[in-house]
């Protein structure tokens, strides 16, 4: 593992195993706030106005989707309960050493010390559930609002992305629920539609032609 500044000046991670950044090195909270913030939570916020929501993430990774949603529910006083999935957690020392947030630092600092596979209560409107699992052998009744799907890119991790993995991720949604990703693929696109989603095309971030933003239908 090693530590990269990306152009953005925040840190992401390069895995020599995976040969693979962790976020774009374009802009690694940039991306992020971009896919997963902008055009994931503050897009199912504006359709449904709801003060309470769940969020399923694959991909825990650094947690900085996890910081980023909870500063947004600090901000928008938005009760939100974040479970994710994670086969390799980065070791604690490591994971400190980013820099993601100059003016949250206690809260990232939370995120990453909070205990694996149970339910920490972090503060009064955000609840983290971060499970050391392969997504192979996870399974859950509860059903969220939102997927955000961070796994490697499909050239790097073909499995994850299988049409196996994305029908079961897909049962973990509410209908209505929105599912949103960095990629988009020919393949992905299929599997959703046939999964009972519409999607929307949306630009990608940071010069990518295009991300998926998915909206799964009522039955």
């Amino acid at each position: 593992m090693e530590i990269v500044v990306s152009k953005d000046g925040s840190n992401t991670i390069f895995s020599h195993e995976f040969d693979e950044f962790y976020h774009s090195p374009r802009g690694a909270v940039s991306e992020s706030k971009y896919v997963y913030i902008q055009n994931g939570l503050e897009e199912y916020v504006k359709i449904n106005n709801y003060s309470s929501i769940s969020i399923f993430e694959l991909g825990f990774g650094t947690g900085l989707n996890a910081l980023l949603t909870w500063e947004y529910s600090i901000k928008h006083n938005l009760k939100v309960d974040f479970t994710s999935i994670e086969k390799f957690p980065l070791d604690l020392i490591t994971n400190l050493k980013l820099n993601f947030s100059e003016t949250n630092k206690d809260l990232f600092q939370k995120i990453i010390n909070s205990d694996w596979n149970i339910k920490n209560n972090l503060d009064n409107n955000f609840t983290l559930t971060k499970c050391k699992s392969d997504i192979n052998e996870y399974f859950t009744n509860e059903k969220s609002d939102i997927i955000f799907f961070d796994a490697f890119a499909k050239s790097k991790q073909d499995e994850i992305w299988s049409d196996e993995i994305i029908n079961k991720v897909c049962q973990f949604l509410k209908p209505n629920g929105i599912f949103v990703t960095y990629a988009s693929t020919t393949q992905l696109k299929k599997q959703l539609k046939s999964n009972n989603f519409s999607l929307i095309k949306k630009k990608g971030a940071l010069g990518k032609r295009e991300m998926t933003f998915a909206i799964k239908k009522e039955n």
